[in-house]
């Protein structure tokens, strides 16, 4: 196909379904329709090459909706961006629905739910040029598509009927804060008693050595006394 001194062709180069649109000048806007109608026809064309010998213009936009996932090359003396574009070849979301969840074995247990759906991969965008006039004008957006929602699990098998629990079972298990506290007092009482009485021996016991030590004094005073008088 012709455009005036550009040709659009669809070629299988490097193991691919390729579009190649060459000339001399190229613009866009110009042959952009004849180019999305040859990529809506064939789902199996991955890469468009753009091969200017001059100059290409980039004066349009490059949907989602038809340049998905799709590379593109540029090859240019000069590459003009005059006004503000956006190249968008981000990937297709998954779209697998599941209308259904897994549902259950001959046992009652769940099954597990299928992934979802991978999102489709981005397009890749080259551009080879001596000079690139207004670079800051061309946006490229390449992500990667979202996935679809994964199936749901099945529902699993009814569980076993709950036993239950006395009144004072349960007030013997959970008692009231009231009477933990005073549980606690009691406990704290009992051990000042047992503290008080050790102190207590441990006095007894010092006082007991301390009138020993005083009685043995005592004694040998008297001894001693004893021993003077006869001399």
């Amino acid at each position: 196909m012709e455009k005036g001194k550009v040709t659009i062709s669809q070629n299988f180069t490097d193991n691919r379904q390729v579009v190649e649109v060459c000339g001399r000048h190229i613009v866009l806007s110009s042959i952009l329709s004849e180019v999305e109608n040859a990529i809506s026809n064939d789902n199996n064309i991955e890469e468009i090459r753009f091969i200017a010998g001059t100059i290409f213009k980039v004066d349009a936009n490059l949907e989602k909706g038809v340049w998905h996932g799709r590379n593109i090359v540029v090859y240019a003396k000069e590459l003009q961006i005059c006004q503000s574009v956006h190249w968008n070849v981000s990937g297709k979301d998954g779209c697998e629905k599941y209308t259904q969840n897994a549902g259950s074995s001959k046992n009652g247990i769940g099954l597990n739910g299928k992934d979802g759906e991978a999102g489709e991969s981005g397009g890749n965008v080259m551009i080879i040029a001596k000079v690139i006039k207004c670079s800051e004008n061309l946006t490229i957006t390449a992500n990667g598509g979202n996935g679809s929602k994964g199936q749901d699990g099945g529902n699993g098998a009814p569980g076993k009927d709950g036993k239950g629990i006395s009144t004072s079972n349960f007030d013997s298990l959970f008692p009231p804060a009231a009477s933990v506290n005073v549980k606690s007092a009691n406990n704290v009482s009992k051990l000042k008693r047992k503290e008080l009485t050790k102190r207590n021996l441990l006095h007894n016991k010092l006082l007991k050595k301390k009138n020993v030590y005083k009685s043995s004094k005592l004694k040998t005073k008297k001894l001693m006394k004893h021993n003077k008088l006869l001399k």
